[in-house]
């Protein structure tokens, strides 16, 4: 079984505070964002699975 290998993206902290929409939208896609800070790996933005329930309002 051949696995296709997608490197995935990485983004300063800078990049993703002006490009928030479209890294919310390639995740959303299913693509996997790394968020660096410094030079070194800070957070990851992932697409949340189909069955993750809608969140609710309690206010």
């Amino acid at each position: 079984m051949w696995l296709s290998f997608c490197p995935m993206l990485t983004v300063t902290e800078q990049q993703a505070k002006a490009q928030l929409s479209r890294l919310l939208e390639r995740a959303r896609d299913g693509e996997e964002i790394i968020v660096t800070r410094d030079g070194k790996p800070y957070a990851k933005v992932i697409p949340l699975d189909k069955d993750y329930p809608e969140p609710t309002n309690s206010g």
